[in-house]
């Protein structure tokens, strides 16, 4: 539930400074209604924007992730459709818009990336083929996994 209401937080964060950077995107003033527009961008970016992203892997891969640009932009339009708070004035606009979004979100997730996990912490966890898992994590962003064999015998002690 937590997660959910940073995520409505920075969608409306990263809106806000979108329609304040571009001239073109326009939000309506009232915290209700920006509040009310980032619910409707997350739910299109998490219903549509999956299939849009099916449908154009084969773009997404020629053009390196770029072309996922290009669908930010789109969900953007269809926020604009969806409700009369948001309006943007063309797909020129809904791009720069995107870019201005994805920033913001961007620097939401590496803020919150660094203080998820500690440093230096060990996690084990026995897998079906006798195997142990260890998982040492340095950062949260950086994880190696290492297996190695469980004894079957148990030492007398």
């Amino acid at each position: 539930m937590q997660s959910l209401v940073i995520r409505i937080a920075v969608n409306a964060l990263a809106l806000w400074v979108a329609a304040e950077i571009i001239g073109g995107i326009t939000l309506e003033e009232g915290f209700v209604k920006i509040l009310l527009v980032a619910v409707i961008f997350g739910v299109v970016n998490a219903v549509v924007k999956p299939i849009a992203k099916l449908l154009t892997l084969p773009a997404i891969i020629l053009t390196i992730g770029l072309f996922t640009l290009v669908i930010n932009a789109v969900m953007l339009l269809i926020t604009d459709w969806l409700t009369d708070a948001l309006t943007v004035d063309g797909f020129g606009t809904a791009l720069l818009g995107a870019i201005v979004i994805s920033i913001v979100s961007n620097v939401r997730a590496i803020m919150s990336s660094t203080s998820v996990k500690p440093a230096g912490r060990r996690i084990r966890a026995r897998c079906r083929a006798g195997f142990m898992v260890l998982r040492a994590v340095a950062t949260s962003s950086a994880r190696r996994c290492v297996l190695f064999p469980v004894r079957t015998t148990t030492r007398a002690r």
